[in-house]
């Protein structure tokens, strides 16, 4: 997924690069998809985003099997085009997700280097990537026989009867009308399809055959990841040496990954003295993962003492969305919803605290380094880069999922403002974005062949 529908910290972090990278010279393509239910799987257009050439391909997500979600023939055939029209010296991956993992393969054999950033665990764990079961337990090891319940209890997105012939309806809509009528279609489905997010059936449910089977079908594509995604990488970046460490213990070698920290773009944080509470914050994707829920929780009992405000949307969490908002009613915190990036500064210089009480293992939250830049201590779970990051400084720990510890903690805060100030004054410096183009230029001309004419990417 890409801008500006998606906005999350992949999609703008691999936006803002593209962007620097073409400042300093290099030719840029993005290749993307997009679940557009008007369009048929595999079909490409093209459009500008932030003046950057984009080719996005639908993706509708109906899969006939678990093979289709990591091995899908027309994600190949759409990129192969692009690699024959283009003719990158270098392609960077910022992750496959509903792509294919035969396409660093097709980049290869091209003669182009190829770069992959690592955001998550995608490439192990075939549940968006985070290490983080059906059932709400954080995978701290992964076997194929939990992976197999896994796809079990939460398997991929199908499609019936009454779903294909909705999209062959949006199909013929577009051709006759010229109008797209899949985001109508997708809002209604949002307020009036689902009332809630079904819970998974229980472990035990599972028989041992039918676990066995699906552990067979995960082996299977960890045999394609280290067969036909890993050789033909010549580079893999980790934003934190746990995700690094991780990788090389699931099979990528150790000479090929490079701990890569991610900087972020300078902006103009203005912030407001505090004349009151301390105030807390939270930003980002409002969802169970992100453990929002336990953040409120671990609020009550503070309001007075201290203000909380949660910055985001639920695009897809409906249900999740309803049981937040009590919750703020309930804890006295407030949730304005969405919010747009460029507003990003005006919302951190009202705040003194961010809090991120991820429940899965978050790699390098951006959240957590543009806080950092805007001189705003950060209190983090204790497990994977969030703890990585403010182990030097610059914030606190609590126990991963424990409301009771994370209230203690605030609690402390708000009743000690100057541990902010002292914390904040001990953060080591963040990485500029611009360092991180400088440095990908320089590893691309270390990987990449030159042309004769223009510089590629």
């Amino acid at each position: 997924d890409f801008l500006p529908r998606h906005k999350a910290g992949v999609e703008i972090h691999a936006f803002q690069t593209a962007l620097g990278l073409r400042e300093m010279g290099l030719e840029v393509r993005l290749f993307t998809t997009e679940k557009i239910l008007s369009l048929r799987d595999g079909e490409v257009y093209e459009e500008r985003v932030g003046g950057l050439p984009v080719t996005r391909m639908a993706r509708n997500r109906m899969f006939r099997s678990f093979r289709e979600t990591w091995d899908f023939r027309p994600a190949e055939k759409a990129f192969q085009r692009i690699l024959g029209e283009f003719g990158p010296e270098v392609v960077h991956f910022h992750h496959l997700l509903y792509l294919s993992l035969s396409l660093p393969e097709a980049a290869r054999a091209a003669g182009a280097g190829v770069v992959y950033t690592l955001h998550d665990f995608w490439l192990q764990c075939r549940l968006m990537g985070q290490r983080l079961d059906p059932w709400g337990n954080v995978c701290a090891k992964v076997d194929s026989s939990g992976c197999g319940a896994c796809l079990l209890a939460r398997p991929p997105e199908g499609a019936g009867p009454a779903k294909r012939a909705a999209a062959a309806l949006m199909r013929i809509l577009r051709s006759f009308t010229g109008v797209d009528p899949a985001p109508l279609a997708r809002g209604l489905a949002l307020r009036l399809g689902r009332k809630g997010e079904n819970p998974p059936p229980p472990r035990e449910s599972f028989s041992g055959a039918r676990v066995r089977e699906a552990a067979l079908q995960v082996e299977e594509r960890w045999k394609a990841v280290l067969e036909r995604v890993v050789p033909h990488v010549d580079l893999f970046l980790s934003p934190s040496r746990f995700l690094a460490k991780e990788m090389e213990a699931f099979g990528i070698p150790g000479e090929k990954l490079r701990l890569f920290r991610l900087g972020v773009e300078p902006m103009d944080v203005r912030r407001s003295p505090r004349s009151g509470p301390v105030r807390f914050a939270y930003f980002g994707t409002v969802a169970p993962h992100k453990g929002v829920h336990l953040l409120l929780e671990a609020f009550r009992g503070l309001s007075g003492k201290a203000e909380l405000t949660v910055h985001g949307g639920a695009p897809y969490h409906p249900g999740y969305a309803r049981r937040v908002d009590s919750l703020c009613r309930e804890v006295g915190a407030r949730w304005t919803g969405a919010f747009e990036p460029g507003r990003l500064p005006e919302l951190l210089g009202r705040c003194d605290c961010l809090v991120v009480p991820s429940l899965w293992f978050e790699n390098s939250p951006l959240t957590i380094l543009q806080g950092r830049a805007a001189g705003i201590p950060a209190v983090v779970s204790g497990m994977g880069g969030m703890a990585e990051l403010v182990e030097e400084g610059g914030g606190w720990t609590f126990p991963p999922g424990d409301a009771a510890a994370l209230g203690r903690l605030l609690a402390e805060l708000a009743e000690r403002p100057e541990l902010l100030e002292e914390e904040a004054r001990r953060a080591p410096p963040v990485p500029a974005l611009e360092e991180n183009v400088r440095a990908l230029h320089d590893l691309y001309h270390s990987l990449g062949r030159r042309s004769a004419g223009k510089e590629r990417m």
